[in-house]
């Protein structure tokens, strides 16, 4: 290879004459710096999920500075592209990309790794930047410092604002959720920040250095008032090696004593910061009755790898153990985790809502990707570690780069910790916070080796897909933000005549036409963010306006989107059902219950099913069966009441009662059913007496008008006529007897000498199909 091919120059600031903050391509440079830090702002709009507009949001960005950056030719140099990190990141995308050869959901596969794309190329537009612009990295820290205090003293002015309405100090710090979503999302992005503040502590001085201060102080306040387990871990590792780093480059330097000023004064501040959010809890928990759990001891102390050390992460790591075992090589498919977990789920997620996510970004890829995908994106973070180690104890890198270098370390551990009990991978405000950090420690890297010139080559190349694939994202980002904004209008509606309350009364009216607010939703994604096929929320919708052709129209139009979850064949259980196709019904039922049992409807369905076809024989299956699941005080009363009524004997029925009381001892809904059927089967063995007490227990728990009613024929069946009247009085009109009642209390106003009220009644019973003796109507007119 020649020389004028192969031209080699040592790289310290890129061959340009732009070199200072004040020229139109810098200022240019940094207002594009600013918009992908800004992407924690962009708000909800009317999208079910905050992240629906932020990947909208970076798709379009990605889009137009890949565009600017071409037209400037600001290439990234061909050598750092051939660099061992970005054929890993190539290779961990590609590796993704081919499991769509095995994947379940291929649209669902399609929306996830849209966002992987948009994530690397927003990562390949700031590394051009920042190697065109070394001098951007302060300006970087101080735009996330102010991001950061913004944020901060939002999670302030929030925990202080909800403090005057709701006493209840776990639910204030649980209703924290800022511009993220969730507490622990707001958290982490917190957490990732604070060392960028570090930086700033120890590159400005004056009045600066003190601002800087106060905003790690206001950080490190607002990190303990949302008091995210996580993120306790992620700050206390992050001051760990910010101590390991400030150590190492003291020793391998000059050795100056004002190198270990700053790190005293951040330790002063944090510790500062955790006596006084301790001190401002323990005031707020001790002014009310509420037991608060919050405290930082508390917290740590309470981390752990049981159930519920781990708020059941530990199942779903196992759940994700086992289906990587199972698929080494090529796991379930980019993004169809939430599809394949749900089988492992049905022991602790009822309902018809999904975990949707392993809590471990490392396993989660393992079971999307296979072990080999795993390995590769581990294979990033160890790649970064190796460069960092490299730059900060090199001799040849300055103090100033040896620092921002140790900074986007610190915010890798913070993003590591991060990835290991939750799932960044889904968040575009923390995937951008690893894109800059991913683009600070390859710069910095860079900064003093000689890299091949700037020629176009593979780079060109490089900008022309990145805009070809943005082009891609911004469709399906766009797409799916239309469904989520499709969701958001319909999702309470959704769960709320989903709830097992509805299938009991299975009278539930639409707010929308159906038909309407189905066509809204787009094509991409198939299933909600809930996990729920949308052919699915399209034909209950339908089914809630008795469309029933519709429903099995839409249903077969999209079988495969998320059959894990079981709910299509409910839907034609219910369609077959209202057909009175009884044993086509009955035989979904079976399909979706037995396939997940810890569901309550899917548990009230067959239920019903088999009371209809007078099977105890499957009732009692079906019970037994989800007592293995569902632990719901709720299955107990409603099985004792099924049972009885088929079988008629409250004894057996007793015992289904008794057995729940002794897991649930002051359930009033068992105690009230207890004292009914232990009425039942003294009211057979006509020990009425006896009945009427267990009765009116009944009446302790609730005004239940079988109990009233059945009162009144034991008081009838005693000859206590007075008593039964005046407890008929409370029910005439509330119950259909089919004229039993109406004939009973025209005995009683006969045997009392009211024959005026008695003929009243016993000709209303006769009009009503009882029998009555004609004897008894004489005299009556």
């Amino acid at each position: 290879m020649n020389n004028k091919s192969k031209q080699q120059v040592a790289i310290n600031y890129p061959v340009t004459k732009e070199t200072g903050l004040g020229d139109s391509f810098n200022r240019m440079n940094l207002v594009i710096v600013a918009l992908y830090v800004l992407v924690q702002l962009i708000p909800r709009f009317d999208s079910v999920d905050v992240m629906g507009g932020q990947w909208l949001y970076l798709a379009v960005l990605n889009f137009f500075t890949s565009i600017y950056l071409l037209l400037n030719k600001r290439f990234i140099p061909n050598t750092i592209l051939k660099n061992t990190f970005l054929i890993l990141y190539l290779a961990f995308v590609v590796i993704s990309g081919l499991s769509f050869f095995v994947t379940f959901n291929a649209i669902e596969s399609l929306v996830t790794y849209s966002r992987l794309l948009i994530s690397v190329i927003a990562f390949l537009n700031l590394l051009s930047i920042f190697y065109h612009n070394k001098n951007i990295l302060k300006a970087l820290c101080i735009l996330i410092g102010l991001l950061v205090l913004f944020q901060s003293l939002a999670v302030i002015i929030a925990f202080i604002s909800s403090y005057g309405i709701n006493t209840n100090l776990d639910e204030i710090i649980e209703n924290i959720k800022g511009n993220s979503g969730h507490k622990n999302i707001l958290a982490a992005s917190i957490a990732i920040k604070i060392p960028f503040v570090i930086y700033l502590i120890h590159s400005l001085k004056g009045y600066w250095k003190l601002l800087s201060l106060f905003n790690l102080f206001v950080c490190c306040i607002a990190l303990f008032f949302i008091n995210a387990r996580s993120s306790y871990l992620a700050i206390f590792s992050e001051i760990v090696i910010y101590f390991i780093i400030v150590a190492v480059i003291y020793y391998k330097g000059s050795k100056k004593n004002n190198l270990l000023r700053n790190p005293a004064l951040v330790t002063g501040v944090f510790i500062f910061s955790i006596v006084v959010s301790q001190f401002i809890l323990k005031s707020i928990a001790e002014k009310t009755s509420h037991n608060f759990t919050g405290s930082i001891s508390s917290r740590i102390e309470s981390i752990g790898f049981s159930e519920v050390g781990s708020s059941k992460r530990t199942l779903l790591w196992n759940s994700a153990f086992d289906f990587i075992k199972n698929h080494p090589i090529t796991g379930g498919g980019y993004g169809n985790w939430k599809i394949h977990s749900i089988p492992y789920e049905k022991g602790f997620q009822p309902g018809f809502a999904i975990m949707k996510h392993a809590h471990n970004d490392f396993l989660e890829v393992a079971a999307d990707t296979g072990i080999p995908g795993a390995l590769v994106y581990v294979a990033l973070f160890l790649c970064l570690g190796i460069y960092s180690l490299k730059i900060i104890t090199s001799k040849k890198i300055t103090l100033e780069n040896k620092m921002i270098c140790g900074v986007a370390v610190m915010a890798l551990t913070g993003y590591f910790i991060d990835a290991f009990f939750n799932f960044p991978l889904e968040r575009p405000n923390i995937q951008v916070l690893l894109a800059i950090i991913m683009a600070v420690i390859m710069c910095v890297y860079f900064n003093n080796r000689v890299v091949e010139s700037n020629k176009f080559g593979i780079n060109k190349i490089v900008l022309w897909m990145q805009i070809l694939i943005s082009l891609l994202t911004v469709y399906v980002s766009y797409e799916t933000f239309k469904s989520m904004e499709v969701q958001y209008n319909v999702s309470d509606v959704w769960f709320d005549n989903n709830k097992p309350e509805w299938y009991e009364s299975e009278q539930y009216q639409l707010p929308f036409n159906a038909e309407v607010i189905n066509a809204r939703f787009p094509s991409i994604p198939n299933i909600s963010e809930f996990g729920m096929p949308i052919s699915c929320m399209k034909a209950k919708f339908l089914f809630d306006e008795k469309k029933y052709d519709k429903v099995i129209e839409v249903l077969d139009a999209d079988k495969n989107a998320n059959s894990n979850l079981y709910y299509d064949e409910y839907l034609r259980g219910l369609v077959a059902m209202k057909h009175s196709q009884f044993d086509t019904a009955f035989k979904y039922a079976k399909y979706a219950f037995y396939n997940r049992p810890s569901n309550m409807n899917y548990y009230y369905f067959i239920q019903e099913l088999a009371f209809k076809r007078r099977d105890s024989v499957e009732m009692e299956r079906a019970f037994n069966e989800i007592l293995k699941w569902n632990y719901s005080h709720q299955i107990y009363s409603f099985h004792a009441q099924n049972y009885f009524k088929i079988t008629q004997n409250p004894l057996a029925a007793l015992k289904i009662v008794d057995d729940g009381l002794t897991k649930y001892p002051s359930d009033s809904s068992m105690l009230f059913e207890k004292s009914f059927l232990e009425g039942i089967a003294h009211y057979n063995k006509n020990e009425f007496a006896e009945a009427i007490k267990f009765f009116m227990d009944d009446l302790k728990y609730k005004d239940d008008v079988p109990s009233i009613q059945n009162i009144v024929y034991s008081y009838f069946n005693l000859g206590m006529y007075q008593e039964a009247l005046l407890f008929s009085n409370l029910i005439v009109g509330k119950i259909d007897t089919k004229g039993r009642l109406e004939f009973m209390r025209g005995i009683c106003y006969q045997k009392t000498g009211r024959k005026k009220e008695a003929c009243s009644e016993l000709i209303k019973a006769k009009s009503l199909g009882y029998q009555v003796d004609s004897a008894l109507l004489t005299g009556c007119k």
